[in-house]
């Protein structure tokens, strides 16, 4: 019997860099008429269209894929797309084509039957899935977590087949239902959209700060990025080889909302102004805080929690006496006044008062717990939280409606000493009261209550009772014999929680960017003027630049569950020896957008930097050992020169930090030692070199003396510069380059007859990115310098370089280092957008 015939319509889509060219879309319009299909091209989403025949629209699809990669060696996609310039998930040095075929069917219940008898245990459908363009496809499909792959997973309960097309990174679905496969691409859809969300354990915060209203404040640790794969993170910090001791490592990051509307459950913090700028630290244009707050982020109502044992939540079983429950609601329900109007005919019905309080609520919510005395005694609390509730004060609100006899958080009072000044209280949530407060206090005498203080209302009044406060009276006018009667809360001025507060010992200083730049360029300026000038004094290799990446913070304070913003100040602070900060640079992520950076802008639609990049090359460094002693040899693939180099070491280091961004910046001073390159080693190794032309990856083979020289890891990389175009930025006659390298670490191979030959090479460029061997590194670098440092590796014995510290730098700091931060800031805030997966200027994802 053959297959049963039925209505198909196609849509055949090639992403790539480029469009289809009129001449190509004409040639494949012309060889489409010969097909008994209806062949349509649409211009604005770049896709052909196949309606007909089942049989006939696959047979036109076969012949349409083939002519189109035929198409596409022939070089005849000339025309450059603009709209995939953001999409685009490969560097220019690499190749990125990818197919996308969406079809629908159309199979009545007959037909589907005879697909099941005629086909068997075979399956007639076939459907490819692709991710977003935004999309890990290799973390999504294969979960560090889970024991097998999702499509391990969706053949358990699905009667289909689902395989993995990792080089176009797509899926595809056989089946003999077409529900089958409907509902599967429904899961796969639902999948990414939770993938893309982000959803890891963090801890989120709502921050008030002066003008700018609305932050969220991120805890990632680094078990929670190991466990999705860094998805969420362009940088590598899942290199387990370097942080398998460590316990824990965090990034931490302010990050601001695009929707002041869309606000989470709002959590009370302290935030402190830092009264001093630490060494090191960039310009910002906004002040510089310390976070205060406490709780357990696994009890936040606000944060999805991942299970930890199981797959399935098991919550605890409450046995309850029904019997005994049940005469409880009769007794309330008698004790309630009747409404006698009996206007429908039903007779009399409890009039049910609002609901009170309840003392189980968190202070989150903004509940107040029932004391009997608004203040706790001081015996009664732990030491530990004896700091905390010091000097709380417990406020009333006032409001029009009858239903609301809720207090205000707790404010911090004015006259302490201990006590940093607040935009909104401090708080313990996401527990019981009682871990931090110690057990509840006995209800207290009667001399605590004040005689102004009106007695809490019953249930059959509290629904026509107001919330009223007495008018306030002077201190000084108040009597000697009542001031004792009088309740502490109602005598001092209140102050809202949302809005910043002055205190007379710790005012709020306001922010002067003319005067915090200079002090900064001061900072910068000391901080490598005698680097320089050490620097000129030895015959070496010297590169000055400002990379681009991000600092993460390792071992933070314990406990990691209650955490105490106050313990990350001495993280902040790199000269700490108890506390480290490292900078990364790495960017790892298969979602490098190296052309959507080249193609930012300033105002008024001016590049950044040139769209052709003006200098590339390609080199191999090897890591040795020579003689006990580490070593570079710098191989140049074009000219065939040799340089062999000695340790690195670096003269100086500036942290440029950007609290609001996921990018950072480090300003960086190193230099390697200029080893003689005739020694009989490096000449032996440099003539044994080999680099086959014919081979597509990057493939080297090379003989070593064992004796004396080891070679331990083999980097390839590729550079390409483009030059800063803004002069605004630059100043005159400036030339700053920005580099971008991409860093293959070669795989290496002995060879089994000689123990002193050897090869490396490259693989797939998804399996280089797997195992973590491939990434990029962005850098800044002026131009004069790097002339001006040609020859210091010239110098002989006794020589100095003419170039002084004063005179690289500037005699004021404003010269190279000023236009180097404007540059890097200019650029961290337009780069942003790359730090979340190409999806856009923030999302939910850190």
């Amino acid at each position: 019997m053959d297959t049963p015939a039925g209505k198909m319509h196609v849509i055949y889509r090639w992403k790539s860099i480029y469009v289809f060219s009129e001449t190509l879309v004409r040639q494949l319009s012309e060889q489409m008429e010969a097909e008994p299909v209806n062949f349509e091209f649409d211009d604005v989403g770049q896709a052909f269209v196949l309606d007909g025949e089942r049989d006939d629209v696959l047979h036109a699809l076969d012949n349409l894929r083939k002519a189109v990669e035929n198409a596409s060696k022939e070089s005849l996609i000339l025309k450059w797309n603009p709209a995939y310039i953001p999409l685009i998930q490969r560097s220019r040095l690499s190749e990125f084509t990818v197919e996308s075929i969406v079809w629908k069917e159309e199979v009545n219940d007959e037909d589907e039957l005879n697909i099941k008898l005629v086909q068997g245990a075979e399956f007639s459908l076939m459907k490819y899935w692709s991710p977003k363009n935004g999309t890990d496809y290799a973390s999504m499909i294969n979960p560090r977590e889970a024991e097998d792959d999702v499509p391990t997973m969706i053949e358990r309960v699905c009667d289909c087949r689902v395989e993995k097309d990792t080089f176009n990174r797509r899926l595809i679905i056989r089946a003999n239902d077409p529900y089958v496969v409907t509902r599967v691409i429904e899961k796969l859809d639902k999948l990414e959209e939770i993938f893309n969300a982000g959803i890891t354990p963090v801890t989120n915060y709502l921050v008030y700060v002066d003008d700018q209203k609305d932050f969220e404040l991120k805890l990632v640790s680094l078990k929670a990025q190991l466990r999705t794969n860094g998805k969420t993170t362009l940088f590598s910090d899942k290199q387990k080889r370097y942080y398998r001791d460590r316990k824990e490592i965090f990034t931490l990051r302010l990050l601001r909302r695009p929707d002041a509307a869309a606000k989470p459950a709002v959590v009370p913090l302290e935030i402190k102004e830092i009264a001093g700028i630490r060494d090191g630290s960039g310009p910002r244009a906004w002040k510089e805080y310390l976070f205060k707050g406490y709780g357990a982020f696994e009890n936040d109502p606000a944060v999805y929690v991942k299970p930890k044992a199981k797959a399935t939540m098991q919550y605890p079983v409450q046995q309850v006496d029904l019997q005994s429950h049940a005469m409880n609601l009769q007794r309330a329900l008698r004790e309630l006044p009747l409404d006698t109007n009996d206007e429908f005919g039903l007779g009399p019905r409890p009039i049910f008062a609002p609901q009170q309080n309840d003392e189980s609520l968190d202070f989150l919510f903004g509940s107040r717990p029932n004391f009997a005395s608004a203040e706790v005694p001081q015996a009664a609390l732990p030491a530990a939280a004896k700091r905390r509730v010091k000097g709380f004060e417990e406020l009333r609100t006032e409001s029009d409606s009858p239903h609301m006899n809720q207090a205000a958080p707790l404010a911090w009072p004015e006259a302490e000493e201990d006590v940093p000044t607040a935009t909104a209280a401090s708080s313990y949530y996401g527990g019981d009261l009682e871990d931090l407060l110690g057990p509840r206090p006995a209800a207290a005498p009667a001399d605590d209550f004040p005689s102004t203080r009106p007695a809490p209302p019953t249930v059959m009044q509290s629904g026509m009772v107001r919330t009223t406060r007495r008018l306030r009276v002077p201190v000084d006018q108040v009597p000697e014999e009542t001031k004792q009667k009088v309740s502490e809360a109602s005598t001092r001025v209140l102050c809202n929680v949302n809005s910043q507060r002055k205190s007379k010992k710790d005012p709020i200083r306001k922010y002067d960017a003319k005067e915090h730049g200079k002090f900064n360029m001061r900072i910068l300026r000391e901080a490598f003027e005698p680097s320089f000038d050490y620097a000129r004094l030895h015959k070496c290799r010297i590169t000055f630049e400002a990379r681009i990446g991000r600092v993460i913070y390792d071992t933070a304070p314990p406990p990691t569950k209650c955490m105490n913003w106050e313990d990350f100040l001495p993280i902040l602070d790199d000269r700490r020896d108890t506390m480290k900060v490292f900078f990364t640079d790495r960017v790892t992520t298969d979602f490098v957008d190296v052309d959507y950076v080249n193609d930012l802008k300033l105002d008024h639609n001016q590049k950044f930097f040139n769209y052709a990049a003006d200098k590339k090359k390609i080199w191999y460094e090897f890591l040795c050992d020579y003689k006990g002693k580490p070593c570079l040899i710098k191989f140049d693939a074009e000219t065939r020169e040799m340089e062999a180099l000695g340790k690195l070491e670096t003269y100086g280091t500036v942290m440029w930090n950007c609290p609001l961004r996921s990018w950072d910046a480090r300003f960086i001073l190193q230099a390697r030692k200029v080893l003689n390159n005739e020694d009989p080693t490096f000449s032996s190794l440099s003539e044994s070199l080999f680099i086959p032309h014919d081979c597509r990856l990057p493939q080297i083979s090379f003989r070593t003396e064992a004796n004396s020289l080891m070679v331990k890891k083999i980097y390839c990389k590729r550079e390409s510069r483009y030059y800063v175009l803004p002069t605004a930025l630059t100043g005159p006659k400036r030339n700053f380059e920005f580099c971008v390298t991409e860093v293959q670490d070669l795989w290496i191979q002995a060879h089994t007859a000689s123990d002193e030959t050897f090869k490396a090479s490259a693989t797939e460029r998804i399996d280089m990115i797997a195992n973590e061997r491939l990434f990029y590194t962005f850098s800044l670098t002026p131009s004069k310098h790097e002339e001006a440092f040609q020859a210091q590796a010239e110098l002989e014995i006794g020589e100095v370089a003419q170039w002084t510290g004063s005179s690289m730098l500037g005699p004021t700091g404003n010269g190279v280092i000023e236009a180097m931060t404007k540059i890097i800031t200019a650029l961290i805030e337009r780069m942003d957008d790359v730090g979340y997966n190409n999806q856009g200027a923030w999302t939910d994802g850190f």
